[in-house]
Order: C-alpha cells, then sequence, then structure tokens
C-alpha cells in the first residue's frame, strides 16, 4: 500500500486500479481512447453488461468520460495526465504483474497517450496482446 499521504482524488484512483476488471478498462482507453463499450467487451472478453456496470462505475467516480458518437457512446480516460502521475507516483503500491509493466510502458514510451509502434495500425490489438508487447520491452522478474 501507498506510503505517501494520499489525497481522495488519489485513493479513488488507486483504489479503481487495484480491482481488475476496472484496472483492465482504464489500460485499455489508455492504450485505446474513443472506444465503445462494445468493442471494450469485446477486447476484454468480457458480457457487455459486465463492461457496463463497471464504465459507471468509473464515469461516476469521474475516472472516464463519455461522449455520444452516432448511435452509441464512446469512452476515454478523463484526466490522462493526473492518472498517469498518479500511477506513477504509487507504482510500488500498485506493481503487479500487470500493472508494473505497464507502468514501466507509460514512463517511457508513451508521453503522448498512444505507443508509437500502434499508432498506425488499422486493427488494434487486444490489451492481452499488448501486455504480452510490454513484457517483451520491459521485462518482469517474475513473469515467465
Amino acid at each position: 500500500y501507498a506510503s505517501k499521504k494520499v489525497g481522495t482524488n488519489d485513493k479513488t484512483i488507486l483504489s479503481v486500479m487495484r480491482q481488475d476488471i476496472p484496472r483492465r478498462i482504464v489500460l485499455f482507453l489508455f492504450l485505446y481512447p474513443e472506444h465503445s463499450r462494445l468493442e471494450i467487451s469485446e477486447d476484454l472478453e468480457k458480457p457487455p453488461t459486465t463492461i457496463s456496470f463497471h464504465l459507471k462505475k468509473l464515469i461516476d467516480l469521474n475516472i472516464i468520460e463519455k461522449r455520444r458518437l452516432g448511435r452509441s457512446y464512446a469512452y476515454r480516460v478523463k484526466n490522462q495526465k493526473e492518472v498517469y502521475h498518479i500511477l506513477i507516483l504509487y507504482e510500488n503500491s500498485l506493481s503487479d504483474d500487470v500493472l508494473g509493466p505497464f507502468l514501466e510502458f507509460i514512463k517511457y514510451v508513451i508521453p503522448d497517450g498512444i505507443p508509437s509502434s500502434y499508432r498506425n495500425r488499422k486493427k488494434k490489438k487486444d490489451i492481452d496482446a499488448i501486455i504480452e508487447e510490454i513484457y517483451k520491452i520491459f521485462p518482469h522478474p517474475y513473469h515467465v
């Protein structure tokens, strides 16, 4: 857990990033902003109802936002720089097999929010494939 003095907003973000599905949604939206509930559901291989529940929770917590895109909504991380800052500031309390390498990826590879290796791809990768790519760049000592 975080040893520094933690603000209210920091606590909210930290608590979300400790939960599997909300964490995966936030990480997905960092890499692929402006995606619909259905696209998120397909990429994370979770039922749309589960994704809806967590998206609503993340919106209520002011972590993500949605905007209308035709007949559906697109979602994105609301304050990316603030969330980046909190993730990096408290990385020791968050690091695990998924988040640790992602934080390294954030700090060194994606200053503008989209990895250069993914910018020009027409077909997006699922979050698991991205995490595997991250492990290739920043191997985790416990990842085999």
